[in-house]
């Protein structure tokens, strides 16, 4: 537009992504090829403070009113309801997260802001030890076991032991890339790099060698395994992986779409797939080396609502409004889901048998209780 704002994106199917702006260059609305649209909404200070989801649910935010245009949010509510609240000091570091069922975990700091201690829903506090740039160098869990890390110029760890005394050290390239690695029985991981970034050269653990070859682009040209095999690799002027090539000479082959999106790939046996997708780029239809047909149904939010098989067989699936699964079903199987307001499943019920479970407050499974 005349603010030069992107109003309209057209991918090369002709699959058209619009979106709208306010005076201040924020984002108010995008609406996806097939009408679906979300939208944003702002405060006086900039920040967002709802979103308004493409299936008409709702995602707000409440932000500290001592500096608002810090932009600290003291309450997250989702679309289900459920809130995490936070706490901040005067300079703006967090003290505490309180989760929707009202797990608190609170925060100490220095006075450069750095955390110092966490303590969890269940009182256990864990301490740290930080260097002058704010990276830990030690960490003592609740029981006072001590992990200490010995850390380079960089922030690099060099060195780490675990409480019981056991080493591990790292070495690192100038870029800062990994060099080598030594557990505490000696063994060394290695990595060789060329200029480039790419990786040349891996020794794992178990003394296995792997050697890649690259190409024009940084595109992976060869790569030869531990055993001596080496599979070759091609691409088209898109630089999109167009066959992968055995060490007996069988390619696996990728055809592409005008928009990127694989199209279709053979095996090394010759068996044929092929994908389908909505104009959202979702995948809709899949077929395999049968020929048998896989088709999907979505909702705006782009979670299949239905599966349809080539043998007639069809399995629906049902979402809550926070968009995790509560029901899937077949001709044969029912499985419902009861979920909490942390998305855990609290009762798992198969064809009419449920099976329940209880957590603690740091979110750990501590009963399951089974039908019958």
């Amino acid at each position: 537009n005349d603010s030069y704002q992107l109003i309209t994106e057209t991918d090369p199917l002709g699959h058209h992504t619009h979106r709208t702006w306010d005076r201040y260059d924020r984002i108010q609305s995008i609406t996806d090829p097939l009408g679906n649209t979300t939208d944003y909404a702002y405060d006086e200070h900039g920040n967002l403070t709802s979103l308004t989801h493409a299936d008409g649910t709702t995602t707000t935010a409440r932000y500290d009113e001592r500096d608002p245009a810090a932009g600290l949010p003291v309450e997250l509510t989702g679309p289900d309801g459920a809130t995490w609240r936070h706490e901040y000091d005067d300079r703006g570091n967090r003290l505490s997260t309180t989760d929707p069922l009202g797990g608190r975990t609170e925060y100490a700091h220095d006075e450069w802001g750095h955390v110092v201690a966490v303590t969890d829903a269940l009182g256990n506090t864990r301490r740290l030890e930080n260097a002058p740039s704010g990276l830990p160098i030690s960490v003592t869990d609740p029981l006072g076991h001590v992990t200490i890390a010995e850390r380079d110029a960089f922030g690099r760890i060099v060195r780490a032991a675990n409480p019981s005394g056991h080493v591990t050290r790292m070495g690192w390239t100038i870029e800062g890339r990994p060099k080598w690695h030594e557990r505490p029985d000696g063994v060394r991981e290695t990595w060789d790099w060329d200029g480039e970034g790419n990786l040349l050269r891996h020794r794992d653990l178990a003394g296995n060698i792997t050697v890649n070859t690259y190409t024009c682009f940084d595109r992976l040209a060869t790569r030869t395994d531990a055993n001596g095999a080496t599979y070759t690799f091609s691409y088209d002027t898109e630089l999109h992986t167009t066959a992968v090539t055995d060490d007996q000479g069988r390619p696996w082959t990728y055809r592409y779409d005008k928009a990127g999106r694989l199209a279709s790939e053979t095996d090394f046996n010759g068996r044929t797939l092929t994908y389908g997708y909505d104009a959202r780029g979702l995948l809709a239809s899949r077929v395999n080396g049968a020929g048998q047909r896989l088709e999907f149904t979505r909702d705006a939010m782009g979670r299949t609502l239905e599966q349809h098989g080539a043998d007639g067989e069809a399995v629906s699936f049902t979402y809550d409004r926070s968009g995790a699964l509560v029901r899937a079903a077949n001709a044969d199987v029912v499985l419902v889901l009861e979920r909490d307001l942390l998305g855990r499943p609290l009762i798992e019920t198969v064809n009419g048998r449920s099976t329940s479970y209880a957590y603690d407050l740091l979110g750990r499974r501590v009963r399951r209780t089974t039908a019958g």
